[in-house]
Protein backbone atom coordinates (compact mmCIF):
# COMPACT_ATOMS: atom_id res chain seq x y z
CA UNK A 1 0.00 0.00 0.00
CA UNK A 2 2.38 2.24 0.65
CA UNK A 3 4.59 1.29 -2.18
CA UNK A 4 1.37 2.14 -3.94
CA UNK A 5 1.07 5.49 -2.38
CA UNK A 6 4.02 6.90 -3.79
CA UNK A 7 3.63 5.06 -7.18
CA UNK A 8 6.70 3.05 -6.48
CA UNK A 9 4.75 -0.04 -8.20
CA UNK A 10 2.35 -0.73 -10.83
CA UNK A 11 -1.39 -0.55 -11.10
CA UNK A 12 -0.75 2.12 -8.03
CA UNK A 13 -3.88 3.47 -8.41
CA UNK A 14 -5.64 -0.55 -7.91
CA UNK A 15 -3.51 -1.37 -4.58
CA UNK A 16 -4.52 2.12 -3.45
CA UNK A 17 -8.25 1.81 -2.86
CA UNK A 18 -9.71 1.55 0.27
CA UNK A 19 -12.50 -0.10 1.13
CA UNK A 20 -14.93 2.13 2.51
CA UNK A 21 -16.56 -1.19 4.75
CA UNK A 22 -13.36 -2.00 6.00
CA UNK A 23 -11.21 1.08 5.64
CA UNK A 24 -8.51 -1.34 4.80
CA UNK A 25 -6.73 -1.70 1.11
CA UNK A 26 -7.97 -5.09 0.55
CA UNK A 27 -6.55 -5.25 -2.67
CA UNK A 28 -3.32 -4.44 -1.83
CA UNK A 29 -3.97 -6.76 0.96
CA UNK A 30 -4.65 -9.69 -1.23
CA UNK A 31 -2.29 -8.81 -3.93
CA UNK A 32 0.18 -9.27 -1.39
CA UNK A 33 -1.16 -12.48 -0.52
CA UNK A 34 -1.04 -14.31 -3.32
CA UNK A 35 2.28 -13.06 -4.59
CA UNK A 36 3.52 -14.52 -1.24
CA UNK A 37 1.69 -17.70 -2.06
CA UNK A 38 2.85 -17.93 -5.20
CA UNK A 39 6.98 -16.92 -4.49
CA UNK A 40 6.30 -19.71 -2.34
CA UNK A 41 5.12 -22.34 -4.53
CA UNK A 42 8.61 -22.99 -5.98
CA UNK A 43 9.92 -24.43 -2.01
CA UNK A 44 7.21 -27.47 -2.67
CA UNK A 45 8.94 -29.20 -5.09
CA UNK A 46 12.80 -27.92 -3.91
CA UNK A 47 14.79 -28.11 -1.21
CA UNK A 48 17.27 -25.53 -2.76
CA UNK A 49 14.56 -23.32 -3.82
CA UNK A 50 13.66 -23.38 -0.07
CA UNK A 51 16.92 -22.67 0.97
CA UNK A 52 17.52 -19.50 -1.44
CA UNK A 53 14.44 -18.14 -0.88
CA UNK A 54 14.66 -17.89 3.12
CA UNK A 55 18.28 -16.43 2.55
CA UNK A 56 17.22 -13.87 0.08
CA UNK A 57 14.57 -12.88 2.68
CA UNK A 58 17.03 -12.65 5.62
CA UNK A 59 19.05 -10.66 3.12
CA UNK A 60 17.11 -8.48 1.87
CA UNK A 61 15.42 -7.32 5.62
CA UNK A 62 19.14 -7.03 6.74
CA UNK A 63 20.51 -4.55 4.21
CA UNK A 64 17.26 -2.81 4.10
CA UNK A 65 17.49 -2.16 7.96
CA UNK A 66 21.15 -1.26 7.99
CA UNK A 67 21.04 0.75 5.01
CA UNK A 68 19.61 4.14 6.70
CA UNK A 69 21.99 3.01 10.08
CA UNK A 70 24.68 3.15 8.01
CA UNK A 71 24.23 6.23 6.17
CA UNK A 72 23.31 7.78 9.34
CA UNK A 73 27.42 7.12 10.25
CA UNK A 74 28.72 7.73 6.91
CA UNK A 75 27.97 9.84 4.44
CA UNK A 76 24.43 11.21 5.43
CA UNK A 77 25.36 12.50 9.25
CA UNK A 78 25.83 16.01 7.84
CA UNK A 79 22.14 15.60 7.02
CA UNK A 80 21.62 14.32 9.94
CA UNK A 81 18.92 15.71 12.05
CA UNK A 82 18.08 14.01 16.36
CA UNK A 83 14.82 13.54 16.79
CA UNK A 84 13.37 13.82 20.71
CA UNK A 85 15.16 10.38 20.91
CA UNK A 86 18.73 9.71 19.95
CA UNK A 87 22.00 8.07 20.55
CA UNK A 88 24.29 10.84 20.75
CA UNK A 89 27.60 10.02 20.60
CA UNK A 90 27.13 6.36 20.67
CA UNK A 91 25.22 6.46 17.71
CA UNK A 92 28.69 5.57 15.65
CA UNK A 93 29.98 2.71 17.76
CA UNK A 94 26.56 0.83 17.45
CA UNK A 95 25.89 1.77 14.15
CA UNK A 96 29.11 0.34 12.92
CA UNK A 97 28.88 -2.66 15.07
CA UNK A 98 25.11 -2.92 13.48
CA UNK A 99 27.12 -2.48 9.91
CA UNK A 100 29.49 -5.30 10.34
CA UNK A 101 27.10 -8.05 11.48
CA UNK A 102 24.78 -7.46 8.82
CA UNK A 103 27.80 -7.52 6.09
CA UNK A 104 28.46 -10.46 7.96
CA UNK A 105 25.43 -12.54 8.15
CA UNK A 106 25.28 -11.65 4.40
CA UNK A 107 27.98 -13.43 3.80
CA UNK A 108 26.88 -16.22 6.31
CA UNK A 109 23.55 -16.53 4.27
CA UNK A 110 24.88 -16.69 0.91
CA UNK A 111 26.97 -19.68 1.52
CA UNK A 112 26.35 -23.72 0.41
CA UNK A 113 24.46 -25.43 3.21
CA UNK A 114 26.44 -29.09 1.90
CA UNK A 115 30.08 -29.88 0.95
CA UNK A 116 30.81 -30.51 -1.59
CA UNK A 117 29.31 -27.98 -3.42
CA UNK A 118 26.96 -28.59 -6.26
CA UNK A 119 23.81 -27.99 -8.72
CA UNK A 120 21.51 -29.35 -6.41
CA UNK A 121 22.50 -27.68 -2.89
CA UNK A 122 24.39 -24.17 -4.32
CA UNK A 123 22.77 -21.35 -2.43
CA UNK A 124 21.51 -19.26 -5.24
CA UNK A 125 20.44 -16.30 -3.00
CA UNK A 126 23.57 -14.05 -4.22
CA UNK A 127 22.33 -14.38 -7.89
CA UNK A 128 18.76 -13.65 -6.89
CA UNK A 129 19.83 -10.77 -4.87
CA UNK A 130 21.78 -9.35 -7.18
CA UNK A 131 19.61 -9.69 -10.24
CA UNK A 132 16.95 -8.43 -8.15
CA UNK A 133 19.05 -4.68 -7.97
CA UNK A 134 19.71 -5.14 -11.00
CA UNK A 135 16.44 -4.92 -11.91
CA UNK A 136 15.33 -2.61 -9.85
CA UNK A 137 18.31 0.12 -10.76
CA UNK A 138 17.52 -0.58 -14.04
CA UNK A 139 14.12 0.37 -13.72
CA UNK A 140 15.07 3.79 -12.20
CA UNK A 141 17.86 4.75 -14.45
CA UNK A 142 15.81 3.70 -17.73
CA UNK A 143 16.43 6.78 -19.90
CA UNK A 144 12.88 8.93 -20.01
CA UNK A 145 10.93 6.98 -18.49
CA UNK A 146 12.91 5.78 -15.29
CA UNK A 147 11.59 6.34 -11.68
CA UNK A 148 14.71 9.32 -11.68
CA UNK A 149 12.21 11.45 -13.86
CA UNK A 150 8.82 11.09 -11.61
CA UNK A 151 10.01 10.08 -8.12
CA UNK A 152 10.01 12.47 -5.62
CA UNK A 153 10.33 10.86 -2.75
CA UNK A 154 7.49 9.25 -0.25
CA UNK A 155 4.23 11.19 -0.03
CA UNK A 156 3.10 13.43 2.92
CA UNK A 157 0.34 11.87 3.88
CA UNK A 158 -0.11 13.82 7.59
CA UNK A 159 0.64 17.80 7.76
CA UNK A 160 1.72 19.99 11.06
CA UNK A 161 -2.32 19.62 11.82
CA UNK A 162 -3.80 16.46 12.51
CA UNK A 163 -6.77 15.12 9.74
CA UNK A 164 -9.04 15.07 12.77
CA UNK A 165 -8.82 18.58 13.47
CA UNK A 166 -8.59 19.42 10.46
CA UNK A 167 -11.78 17.63 9.89
CA UNK A 168 -13.11 19.44 12.83
CA UNK A 169 -12.21 22.83 11.99
CA UNK A 170 -14.09 22.19 8.25
CA UNK A 171 -17.23 21.01 10.14
CA UNK A 172 -17.16 23.88 12.52
CA UNK A 173 -17.08 26.16 9.94
CA UNK A 174 -19.73 25.10 7.84
CA UNK A 175 -22.18 24.74 10.56
CA UNK A 176 -20.91 28.35 11.81
CA UNK A 177 -21.69 29.82 8.18
CA UNK A 178 -25.47 27.73 8.18
CA UNK A 179 -25.84 29.46 11.55
CA UNK A 180 -27.05 25.95 13.11
CA UNK A 181 -24.88 24.18 16.35
CA UNK A 182 -26.02 20.25 16.88
CA UNK A 183 -26.21 19.97 20.80
CA UNK A 184 -23.01 17.37 20.81
CA UNK A 185 -21.02 20.04 18.66
CA UNK A 186 -21.95 22.23 21.93
CA UNK A 187 -21.19 19.60 24.10
CA UNK A 188 -17.79 18.90 23.01
CA UNK A 189 -16.84 22.42 22.92
CA UNK A 190 -18.12 23.20 26.51
CA UNK A 191 -16.09 20.15 27.85
CA UNK A 192 -12.71 21.30 26.09
CA UNK A 193 -13.01 24.82 27.55
CA UNK A 194 -13.43 23.70 30.95
CA UNK A 195 -17.53 23.41 31.52
CA UNK A 196 -19.22 20.95 33.82
CA UNK A 197 -22.64 20.05 34.39
CA UNK A 198 -23.41 23.52 35.77
CA UNK A 199 -21.83 25.77 33.44
CA UNK A 200 -18.78 26.99 32.35
CA UNK A 201 -15.81 27.52 34.98
CA UNK A 202 -15.30 30.78 36.46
Amino acid sequence: FCYSRDREVPFSSLWLKVEPRTKSPLAAVWGVATAAFCLGLPMLGSYTAFNAILSLSTISLFIVYVSPITARITWGRKYFTPGPFNLGIWAYPIGAIATAWVAFSTVVFCLPIEMPVNADNLNYAAAAFVGTCSISIAMFFFPGVGAYKWFKGPAHTVDDDSAHDKAKIAEGGKLAAAGVFSADSAAADDQEVGAGPAGPVA
